[in-house]
């Protein structure tokens, strides 16, 4: 089975064809658990920002 890359997963690189968070863009050979949107990122590093520790 062929899988396409999710374009709008928030770590797609298009420019690239490649993924920013991953070392190989595994989404074209298999379904990808690390996917999500950019809207569904934004989401969660809003709600999960009071617990990141930034320098």
């Amino acid at each position: 089975m062929e899988y396409m890359p999710k374009k709008d997963c928030f770590a797609y690189d298009d420019a690239h064809f490649d993924c920013k968070a991953l070392d190989k863009l595994y989404c074209t050979n298999e379904k990808c658990n690390f996917y999500k949107t950019h809207e569904r990122n934004e989401k969660e590093q809003k709600k999960y920002s009071k617990y990141i520790f930034r320098m």
